[in-house]
């Protein structure tokens, strides 16, 4: 009886083959979305390391990659988008069409960004019913205490557009702006830009309008991070946490309103209707928050061909991803991390192995065999999720 007992030694897998995969670069068929998740350099990489790149023809022509330089860096250029949805994992930024969902074969992997466009709820179900797996790229976790490294990137991309916009917004440029200038000139008080918000994007806002010359204020709920912001400034600016004393004084000279992304739920906060009448006639707001609804009441998406529309008097500027607009840059932002993720893939031994042994794989994962494991993702669709560990033991 002690005999059965006694503790036996179990072999665990220490090393598992490397295997080589194809990966699938499809055109984007949202309407305003340019960027993909491959360059031509991270193409080079993939293939040196053994694995195959299918890239839908023209799919880099809005981000500026040509078919030459993919096909220069060893990947094969198809004019089927049929052949490309074939591949091992698809690459792509937006969350798939319904049409698009249907070209998946049962059990294929998709890697996407899943928290920058609004799913499409009847592409996931088919997804689902496909017993598909969902990796999202901007779910990837890192030791940094503000979020993915995908997340950070896209941030600070997104602050630097926003002051830049509203900066464009304000000049008389044929539009209604107020004909001012973001910046400090000699005899004339600087603008005023107020930031809401704490996270990669509100301090990429605050260096950029700080160096341009402006007065700078930025508020949030959480003293902690403001406090983490403001000592990463070069000088000190006035922060606030939100209260209506020193919101509605604040709004009242603003020049330029910048809403960031709320990086905890329970931390957003909306800026009501009213408060909104405090700004002046002629103020800019841009909004990047919109795919979860906007930070204030006056916010509602946009889109690329058409991005800004003005309300009681106020310009506003709310695209979902602004980063759409400088879809090169943002493209070879994500191709450093995508491409990071798709080595580990085939390092792994492919995806299911490398989702049960890589705890950066796991974070990333939004479905698993036609499983949501995002709350994310399911409150996108409605449904239920599942911890993605209980679903590889």
């Amino acid at each position: 009886m002690d005999e059965k007992l006694a503790p036996c030694e179990e072999r665990i897998v220490t090393q598992r083959a490397r295997k080589q995969l194809s990966f699938g670069v499809p055109k984007e068929l949202r309407t305003g979305e340019n960027r993909l998740m491959l360059t031509p350099q991270a193409t080079e990489v993939l293939v040196a390391q053994g694995h195959k790149v299918l890239v839908e023809k023209n799919a880099g022509l809005m981000a500026r990659f040509s078919d030459e330089a993919y096909a220069a860096a060893g990947a094969d250029i198809v004019s089927s988008p049929q052949h490309v949805w074939r591949a091992d994992v698809v690459v792509k930024v937006a969350p798939p069409t319904l049409a698009e969902a249907k070209l998946l074969r049962e059990g294929q992997s998709l890697v996407m960004l899943a928290s920058r466009h609004l799913a499409d709820s009847e592409a996931i179900l088919e997804l689902s019913r496909r017993k598909s797996t969902i990796l999202a790229a901007d779910f990837l976790t890192d030791k940094s205490p503000l979020g993915p490294t995908v997340v950070q990137a896209l941030g600070e991309m997104e602050g630097e557009l926003a002051v830049m916009t509203a900066a464009n917004l304000l000049l008389n440029n044929g539009s209604d702006g107020k004909g001012i200038i973001i910046g400090s000139i000699t005899g004339i008080p600087p603008s005023e830009v107020i930031i809401l918000g704490s996270d990669t994007a509100a301090v990429s806002a605050a260096r950029t309008a700080l160096a341009f010359g402006t007065t700078v204020k930025i508020f949030d709920v959480n003293y902690s991070r403001l406090q983490r912001l403001q000592q990463g400034m070069p000088h000190r600016l006035f922060t606030s946490i939100i209260h209506p004393q020193a919101l509605h004084k604040a709004l009242k000279s603003a020049d330029a309103l910048i809403l960031t992304r709320a990086l905890h739920s329970r931390d957003r906060y909306v800026i009501p209707h009213d408060y909104m009448h405090l700004l002046k006639k002629g103020a800019v707001v841009v909004d990047l928050d919109t795919v979860c609804g906007g930070r204030s009441e006056l916010s509602r998406p946009t889109q690329p061909d058409s991005p800004v529309y003005s309300e009681d008097g106020l310009i506003f500027h709310c695209l979902p991803d602004i980063t759409t607009l400088a879809a090169h840059t943002a493209t070879i932002l994500l191709s450093d991390t995508v491409s990071q993720l798709l080595s580990a893939l085939g390092d792994g031994g492919g995806v299911k192995d490398a989702i049960r042994f890589d705890p950066s794989v796991q974070s990333s994962v939004a479905m698993y065999g036609g499983i949501i494991t995002s709350k994310y993702l399911a409150s996108q669709v409605g449904g239920e999720f599942f911890d993605i560990r209980l679903l590889i033991i």
